[in-house]
């Protein structure tokens, strides 16, 4: 017998806590009985999902040869480790060469947190996430880039630009924490967290590419880039009067841009940052609001 959309009531249950009830058939089938654990989990519309066993991890395995360049190698290590996949087994018949080894050591220590080589041997390298996926908070995620992107910009309008380089590798070790954080979870808004740390991760690269060229006696439009990132968090909880601030703030600095004698390739770089904060901010539009985002 199923027991979809089957309707159960939620009760009270000590002070500040509410049950529910589930069909004993149901626990019979799943082997389960009283004080056995069950897992909860959410779905992309809201729903929660009942399962008498954790979600298992996903696992792969990467066949290459010792011909593979390690740069490949990299960025499958680093797809893979955002996609959720919590062991991932490396192995190449004739061998694997030691810059490959290095470079998956290297993108593990940079953008992988998490991730460690659990075994090693001449031929494979098994990857393991060590983590606990149910401690990571996304909304804290999403604070974190904000602080960092916004430390970029106090780095260039104090004069030390290349400190942006170093703060921008933080940036992605966290935008592909929270990449991979969504990728397992599923949860509500998903869409919207990969929408939302996509343009933050895009804001970061290009800020790291503006700093090459930046100019210390040209601090007006880094300075309306921040003014308008800092509000675009306000816009994203909703605030409608915001969003068209932020929208307007855009608008401004593109009219600036073209009336300036700005090299081209520098105010390309404005712009599309302007563009991206614009994007971030947009996410506000959405019916409920962007609320848990910090």
């Amino acid at each position: 017998m199923a027991y979809v959309n089957m309707e159960r009531r939620v009760f009270k249950f000590g002070s500040n806590s509410v049950a529910l009830i589930v069909p004993k058939k149901w626990l019979d089938k799943s082997g389960l009985k009283p004080s056995s654990s069950v897992f909860i989990s959410e779905t992309e519309s809201g729903n929660l999902v009942v399962s008498p066993t954790e979600t298992a991890r996903q696992e792969a395995e990467r066949v290459i040869t010792s011909k593979t360049k390690p740069s490949f190698l990299s960025r499958w290590i680093g797809l893979h480790y955002m996609y959720g996949v919590g062991r991932l087994r490396v192995y190449s018949a004739d061998g694997l060469t030691q810059a490959q080894i290095e470079g998956v050591e290297n993108k593990i220590n940079r953008e992988c947190p998490g991730f460690e080589i659990t075994s090693q041997s001449g031929k494979d390298i098994v990857i393991e996430d060590l983590t606990n996926v149910k401690e990571i908070d996304l909304d804290k995620i999403i604070g974190r880039l904000r602080s960092l992107i916004n430390q970029e910009f106090e780095e260039m309008l104090g004069g030390d630009r290349r400190s942006v380089g170093r703060i921008e590798k933080l940036v992605n070790r966290f935008y592909m924490l929270g990449t991979r954080y969504v990728n397992i979870t599923q949860a509500k808004d998903a869409l919207t967290y990969f929408g939302i740390l996509e343009f933050l991760e895009h804001i970061s690269d290009k800020m790291e590419m503006l700093a090459v060229e930046f100019r210390s006696d040209d601090k007006e439009a880094l300075t309306e880039l921040r003014g308008q990132f800092d509000l675009s968090f306000s816009a994203l909880k909703g605030n409608d009067k915001d969003i068209e601030k932020v929208a307007e703030m855009r608008e401004r600095i593109l009219r600036r841009l073209s009336h300036s004698r700005t090299d081209k390739r520098y105010a390309r770089l404005i712009r599309e940052i302007s563009d991206d904060i614009s994007g971030v901010s947009e996410f506000g539009l959405r019916a409920e609001g962007a609320h848990g985002v910090v």
